[in-house]
């Protein structure tokens, strides 16, 4: 099935980055010598929902684009050196409408207290940030993930934006671009 053909994929791929409007990296996966691979997340909670996680299952922009990102659009030549290398190509990257200063901008207006803020663009709909908290840190959420899921009042992995707490107009979508 489709669910198999991921799972060869992810085996053969390096996860792409996932970027902000400018460029920034929201998320990326690094290879150490042993051929370890860990999804590094410099903006810790800030797109901790926009972006989502990449493990205990996926969230986000992680989960909504996932074959895109095992998916590589190297060239020919480029994919049969990885082969004979035994080495994994390079998944494609997803550029998101995400724009760091207004997710940090909407962050801060938001405080301690939870709830959700998004700036959607009025003429093209695509989301320029989207906030939601609590919030959790990606670069740690699978060592945090049993006490998260554990505790039946804790709600840091609700999106608030998406999962309806806070019934948007529509639907929302986060227009991505390939690099």
């Amino acid at each position: 099935g489709s669910s198999s053909l991921l799972y060869l994929t992810a085996e053969q791929t390096v996860r792409g980055q996932i970027k902000a409007d400018n460029g920034e990296i929201l998320a990326q996966t690094s290879v150490d010598e042993s051929g370890n691979e860990t999804r590094n997340y410099p903006y810790g909670n800030l797109f901790a929902h926009a972006v989502g996680y990449n493990c205990n299952g996926k969230a986000g922009v992680e989960l909504y684009y996932n074959y895109k990102l095992l998916t590589s659009n190297s060239g020919l030549l480029e994919l049969v050196i990885n082969d004979l290398k035994g080495t994994k190509d390079t998944g494609d990257n997803v550029v998101t409408t995400l724009n760091v200063g207004l997710q940090k901008a909407a962050s801060n207006s938001l405080g301690g207290y939870n709830g959700v803020a998004i700036a959607i663009d009025p003429e093209t709909g695509k989301i320029l940030c989207m906030v939601s908290k609590p919030d959790f840190d990606p670069n740690s959420i699978e060592y945090d993930w049993d006490y998260i899921v554990g505790n039946s009042e804790n709600t840091n992995l609700l999106n608030r934006a998406t999962n309806g707490v806070y019934p948007p107009g529509s639907t929302f979508k986060i227009l991505t671009l390939l690099e």
